[in-house]
């Protein structure tokens, strides 16, 4: 297997974008910073937890305690993410075929997500789907106060709900949407199409 096209797989799932990245890595330096800061200022923390002071007051101590902990292992597991599904896929032995459907499918949405034979792959949703697996699909707008936040293609499948690809806001795209939708239902026709 090439490990260098593995890479650029891995890479493809996880990040959309460059800010994301560097919203992902910022993330993980401001929780660094905190851990430090509750190390550096252990006994404190524990001459704290001692006293007789407030109960709001160990609260907040233990908050400030856990706070980077639990960061720091939510970061571990949303990066060992990939590293799961390419394991995953090679003790199925449907990696080769993963990766032929990443090389060879067709890039729509200014390549948000490839189109393969057997495949369908999210860029930076974590999301490589088997045709075969999906049970429904359909287009999901989220919004905030009747205001459109998002919209992305969503696949029920067997492990649940996942977001396929972001798409186009307002409607941009539609006729794409709907030739997506319609590719994946000539692959699987056992698939429902609409909400749920």
């Amino acid at each position: 297997m090439n490990e260098s096209v593995v890479k650029e797989l891995k890479k493809y799932i996880f990040f959309s974008s460059i800010g994301e990245f560097i919203r992902e890595i910022g993330g993980l330096i401001i929780l660094i910073i905190l851990l430090v800061i509750f190390i550096t200022n252990i006994s404190d923390i524990l001459d704290m937890f001692r006293s007789e002071d407030s109960m709001l007051d160990k609260i907040i101590g233990c908050v400030m305690v856990l706070f980077p902990i639990f960061g720091i292992v939510h970061y571990c597991l949303v990066v060992s993410a990939p590293k799961r599904i390419i394991r995953r896929l090679e003790e199925e032995g449907e990696l080769s075929n993963v990766i032929m459907d990443f090389q060879k499918g067709e890039k729509l949405f200014g390549d948000a997500v490839r189109v393969g034979n057997k495949y369908i792959i999210g860029k930076g949703t974590n999301c490589i789907i088997s045709y075969k697996d999906i049970k429904q699909i359909y287009q999901y707008i989220h919004k905030t106060n009747h205001f459109e936040d998002y919209r992305s293609l969503r696949a029920y499948t067997n492990d649940g709900t996942k977001d396929i690809c972001q798409l186009p806001r307002n409607g941009a795209g539609e006729q794409t949407v709907r030739q997506l939708i319609m590719y994946i239902c000539a692959k699987n026709p056992n698939i429902k199409v609409g909400y749920k």
